[in-house]
């Protein structure tokens, strides 16, 4: 809903939701084209008025990619795929975010898992959109507030200083169930 009229709109999401952003863009964006993608070397950037859906496992080497064009949305839903800063899923859709944004582009990250084991995951989501320094200011400040220290074999990580959901609150918005699906039934546990 946030796309502007007529904006071209990329959402790269896992292969089995892309028919789901295809229904859901329907219903509440059916000003929007929709275009799913598949198969690798299908991959292209969306003209304006168009939702094109991609899954990560055919984005295309930077070496390979075109410009975007001018106002283009990036959207990365589950986007804690991108927590590794070596897969080569990461680097790629870095390189598009950061070609949509030097063409006055928005690039939104969704996910309801943002750090799935340690600190680093965090500082690598944000940092797929550009936003760690926006959050935490550097990688040693960000540590610093991790309570990270040189250990034996590497960093260990410490307990989060209690600002860190406060410095979390300027670059990401977290909304609970009951905000968002309130007529939804709480979850129910069963053994």
């Amino acid at each position: 809903m946030a796309a502007p009229a007529l904006a071209p709109v990329l959402v790269v999401c896992p292969a089995v939701v892309k028919g789901a952003w295809a229904a859901e863009a329907a219903r509440w964006r059916p000003d929007l084209i929709v275009t799913i993608l598949s198969g690798r070397g299908a991959f292209r950037w969306p003209q304006a008025g168009e939702m094109v859906v991609v899954n990560y496992d055919i984005l295309p080497p930077e070496k390979f990619l075109a410009e975007p064009a001018q106002g283009t949305v990036l959207v990365a839903d589950e986007a804690h795929a991108l927590k590794s800063s070596k897969a080569q899923r990461t680097r790629r859709w870095r390189a598009m975010a950061a070609r949509v944004a030097r063409h006055g582009g928005r690039v939104y990250l969704l996910t309801g898992t943002p750090m799935l084991n340690r600190p680093p995951e965090l500082w690598n989501v944000l940092r797929a959109a550009g936003l760690e320094c926006d959050a935490f200011g550097s990688w040693y400040r960000f540590m610093a507030l991790f309570g990270a220290r040189k250990g034996k074999f590497g960093i260990v990580w410490g307990r989060p200083v209690p600002a860190v959901p406060a410095l979390l609150q300027r670059v990401m918005l977290a909304r609970r169930r009951i905000e968002v699906l309130p007529d939804l039934p709480i979850k129910t546990y069963r053994t």
